[in-house]
């Protein structure tokens, strides 16, 4: 039971690192596992909890170099488009806006490259769309 828990308060302690930080954990986490190494050797009644120890950092760097990975996805994927040429379907309810309905589209492909599939945007329509219309866009971003 112990080393489940220490994986899983791991794995969510390098989540919330790297999704809210916005820093690398693995240089921290590195100088951590020669500091408890240190402290391991000095202490022995530290060095029976030592695998979970470095179960927590492991799931640490795990999940905060997943975060990373796809927080670069997002901000670079749709990042040098200028022109967009858009074909998905619609996945959501119309929410109502002010001035503009908003809808969230599955992509199913951008510019006719395949490397957008299944990511999702919203976009804002004045238009009356419904749940399960495919649209085509054309626009200059």
């Amino acid at each position: 039971m112990q080393p489940l828990i220490f994986m899983t308060v791991g794995y969510i302690t390098g989540f919330i690192w790297g999704l809210y930080f916005k820093v690398n954990v693995v240089p921290v986490v590195f100088l951590s596992m020669i500091g408890s190494i240190l402290l391991i050797k000095k202490n022995e009644e530290i060095s029976k909890y030592k695998h979970l120890i470095y179960l927590f950092l492991i799931f640490m760097i795990i999940s905060n170099l997943q975060i990373i990975s796809l927080e670069n996805k997002f901000n670079t994927l749709y990042k040098d488009l200028s022109e967009i040429e858009l074909e998905g379907v619609i996945i959501s309810d119309e929410k109502r806006g002010e001035y503009k309905n908003s809808y969230t589209v599955k992509v199913k492909s951008v510019n006719k490259d395949r490397k957008y599939k299944n990511t999702k945007l919203i976009i804002y329509t004045k238009e009356n769309l419904e749940y399960g219309t495919r649209i085509k866009l054309k626009r200059r971003i």
